[in-house]
């Protein structure tokens, strides 16, 4: 009978993590459209409530979840020397405390009507071209959409201060480090964030 080393299983792991990725991308954007949805819905008093009340069980739901496969993570990370799974896990586990927290807050009639404004506000920019993800409303955004879900924004002026230029030069520093294929979502956005700074 023949054994299996664990390194062997270790190397055999990243094979069924292929999706990876996309599939954490996909965990993120249901977790934010859900969060947005119940914090639209904290808009109106009484219905706020509830509102709130479902988001701070999503939250509890959301920690609970992600602190369990986080211990799986943390053990595939031992053996694979990838704690990215883990770290995943983790921001999961505090966007689910913060969820609980906001969720306490938009419970109470006014402070959600309040609060829903406040984060509806829009802070402008300064500059003529800014980076912009729509996400820097969120108290506790997800980090992966600043990387992947972004713009040059603002209005063109003159000498080459137009959003035009910003994206020749952005699509210029891309083509230089051996095009689109070749060059992580991270580092794009740093890329984009040398350009022009990200709207705060």
């Amino acid at each position: 009978m023949s054994t299996i080393s664990v390194s062997t299983i270790a190397a055999a792991i990243p094979e069924h993590f292929e999706a990876y990725g996309d599939f954490c991308g996909q965990i993120d954007s249901s977790m934010n459209n859900i969060e947005n949805g119940l914090s639209d819905i904290a808009l109106y008093p009484g219905l706020g409530t509830v509102a709130g009340s479902v988001k701070v069980i999503v939250g509890a739901a959301q920690s609970l979840t992600a602190l369990v496969c986080g211990i799986f993570a943390l053990l595939y990370g031992v053996f694979t020397h990838d704690l990215s799974p883990a770290s995943f896990a983790w921001s999961h586990v505090k966007h689910g405390g913060g969820n609980i927290v906001a969720g306490v807050l938009e419970a109470i009639p006014v402070v959600g009507t309040a609060v829903h404004i406040f984060r509806s506000l829009d802070p402008g920019s300064d500059a003529l071209v800014h980076l912009y993800t729509g996400h820097e409303n969120k108290w506790m955004p997800y980090e992966r959409f600043f990387e992947c879900d972004w713009r040059f924004d603002g209005v063109d002026g003159e000498e080459g201060d137009s959003v035009r230029q910003a994206y020749q030069t952005f699509h210029q520093e891309v083509e230089k480090r051996g095009g689109r294929d070749q060059v992580s979502s991270a580092e794009r956005f740093a890329i984009a964030q040398a350009i022009v700074p990200l709207r705060s």
